[in-house]
């Protein structure tokens, strides 16, 4: 071989790749979501977040909960917005003019930025996790799902929410889990990152906090007593990380002796908001009786009252997270974290009170990985997809109602037609999803060719049929052979 030729071939070997099927849908989600950035979406949440931002960018942080009026959201999020205030005042600098003279548009566009640009790492993030385990032409279905899907549009780009940045760093936590296995060396540190990552979740929004005991129990989920000694060394690092950043957030916002108290008190603040059974959530509360009703209210059994709805609610949540992460424990595979991770997120919205229709968001993000497992994970993402979008559309149907004081309709149940029956699909998901399935029959081996264990003739045929992409030592050693062969 001549020596340009085998310059030209270690050259393509150091070249780097790029994933133009992934850019390409990566692109498409983020020019369908600008078609939406200017909508005024749910104004009052647009209105708060823009007040927020600029409340963040006239005073200090230390100062912002004194001086923004209501704030119903733990610090973590305002450290977001914070830095972005700081971007969007050199904007506006540098525009040469005042927020006035632009209607506020770049202000806005500015506050939905964040979950936007989250909707499109998350989507990576699918194809990252989905080709762990399926070919790429799947992974791309993973990613595609969330990048192109309307629901996932409405809520960060039209309505202006940021469930994406929130169940976006769930999403991190499950990935940095996954691949702490990966390596020995480097289980401590990734899932140390996982603990960060779920930290900075609850810091924004709590209502992924039962995912938290998914990644207690992952150093016992196996029989190898060294691996079990690193996830165990891994937590506690991260468990310590996770503190101490919870700590510095509070402190920037409240630099108080108290600071600890006080971070519990605007969880406790933001949960005693909407107490109600259903805040236009399809959930339980909502198949069984009107929205909008006191959670205060007795659970009678058999006209005997038994405590109030929220309690009930407590309960059923804490009882079905403990079998969530009893199954998880019992088969101590990837599969088992990712199905217990959306069971539990499905779970707080179906089985708890003073639930909002976005609190759906984290069952929607993370059913998604789950279709690398085959249909199940697809048909649960469709019915999630439905739901939510369905939710959406209710809500913004009581905003307009309430406040053009619509007459003739009953606000607490506006389409019986449509929310009904959507509330019934969601409860029936989650007792549909927990029912007993069978761990991966397939095996990676060292190669990175995918073998199935015994099983049928059809098994086999499939497992012939199917090529899975090299791991990381294949590659290494794929490609050292090519250099020898050169030199």
């Amino acid at each position: 071989m001549q020596r340009s030729d085998r310059l030209g071939v270690m050259a393509a070997l150091d070249r780097p790749t790029y994933n133009v099927p992934l850019i390409s849908i990566l692109a498409a989600g983020f020019v369908l979501r600008l078609l939406f950035i200017g909508s005024e979406g749910f104004h009052n949440d647009v209105a708060a977040f823009e007040s927020w931002t600029l409340t963040l960018r006239d005073n200090p942080p230390w100062m912002f909960y004194a001086k923004s009026g209501f704030a119903d959201y733990p610090p973590g999020y305002f450290v977001i917005l914070w830095l972005l205030s700081k971007v969007y005042g050199l904007a506006v600098f540098m525009l040469g003019g005042s927020e006035a003279a632009h209607g506020w548009a770049l202000l806005r566009t500015f506050v939905k930025m964040p979950a936007i640009v989250m909707d499109l790492v998350n989507s990576a993030l699918l194809y990252a996790i989905v080709r762990r385990y399926a070919p790429p032409a799947v992974a791309l279905l993973a990613a595609g799902f969330l990048a192109l899907n309307p629901a996932a549009i409405y809520v960060s780009s039209y309505w202006g929410q940021v469930d994406s940045v929130s169940w976006g760093l769930i999403l991190v936590a499950l990935w940095c889990v996954l691949r702490s296995g990966d390596d020995p060396a480097k289980t401590i540190p990734r899932l140390t990152w996982a603990w960060l990552a779920f930290g900075m979740s609850i810091l924004i929004k709590p209502q992924g906090a039962t995912i938290g005991l998914l990644l207690l129990a992952y150093p016992f989920a196996t029989h190898d007593v060294a691996a079990r000694a690193r996830r165990l060394r891994g937590t506690l690092c991260g468990l310590g990380a996770a503190a101490a950043l919870a700590l510095g957030i509070s402190l920037l916002f409240h630099p108080a002796a108290d600071v600890v108290g006080w971070l519990f008190g605007r969880y406790l603040f933001g949960s005693n908001v909407y107490q109600y059974n259903s805040v236009n959530a399809f959930n339980l509360y909502a198949l069984v009786r009107h929205m909008w009703q006191p959670d205060s209210m007795p659970l009678s059994l058999l006209g005997i009252p038994v405590g109030p709805l929220s309690l009930w609610g407590v309960l059923l949540v804490i009882g079905a997270t403990a079998l969530i992460v009893g199954r998880y424990l019992q088969r101590a595979d990837d599969r088992a974290l990712l199905e217990g991770a959306m069971l539990c997120a499905l779970a707080f919205f179906v089985l708890a009170t003073r639930m909002h229709e976005r609190y759906l968001y984290g069952a929607f993000l993370l059913s998604m990985p789950l279709i690398a497992f085959g249909r199940t994970g697809l048909v649960s993402s469709i019915i999630l997809s439905v739901t939510m979008y369905l939710n959406l559309a209710y809500s913004f149907y009581y905003q307009s109602v309430m406040e053009n004081h619509v007459t003739g309709v009953d606000a607490t149940n506006l389409w019986p037609l449509i929310s009904h029956p959507a509330a019934l699909a969601n409860v029936s998901l989650f007792f549909w999803s927990r029912r007993p399935c069978p761990p991966s029959r397939r095996r990676r081996p060292r190669g990175g060719i995918c073998r199935p264990a015994r099983g049928s003739v059809q098994d086999r045929i499939r497992a012939s049929l199917r090529v899975c992409a090299p791991s990381s030592t294949a590659r290494a050693a794929g490609s050292a052979h090519a250099r020898a062969l050169l030199s």
